[in-house]
């Protein structure tokens, strides 16, 4: 990039950084506010500077959280996904229930059913070296 393409992205990143703290100083006034309703009352362009946001890894909600002096947990940060079955029936006997793993860094997988090979099969994908 030239000099005036990279001052020029300088310059937005600066823009959208100063939206954003003006965002958390209204968050000290009513912290309810959401950044969407922020943006249309300062005729920001909502989907750009949110977008610019999480790539930076800046949350709103985790911004609307700490203004109300609350921390977020995992459990606020959950994500469900779902495996289909292979094509053959797996016999009742040989299906374990509720299986809770809790890896490092605090992160917590549950998985309603599965078999004992498929759960090997999931930890080896975790940790291949093992």
């Amino acid at each position: 990039k030239s000099m005036e393409n990279n001052f020029v992205e300088m310059n937005k990143s600066s823009v959208q950084m100063r939206a954003i703290e003006c965002y958390k100083e209204y968050l000290k006034k009513d912290s309810y506010l959401s950044f969407k309703s922020y943006c249309r009352d300062n005729n920001i362009k909502y989907e750009k500077i949110l977008d610019w946001a999480q790539r930076r890894g800046i949350f709103m909600r985790r911004l609307q959280a700490e203004a109300r002096g609350e921390g977020i947990t995992n459990e606020d940060q959950q994500t469900f996904i779902q495996f289909r079955p292979q094509s053959h029936p797996v016999g009742t006997g040989s299906v374990l229930k509720g299986v809770s793993i809790t890896f490092p860094h605090n992160i917590s997988l549950t998985l309603q059913e599965c078999t004992a090979e498929s759960l090997i099969s999931l930890l080896s994908l975790y940790h291949p070296e093992k």
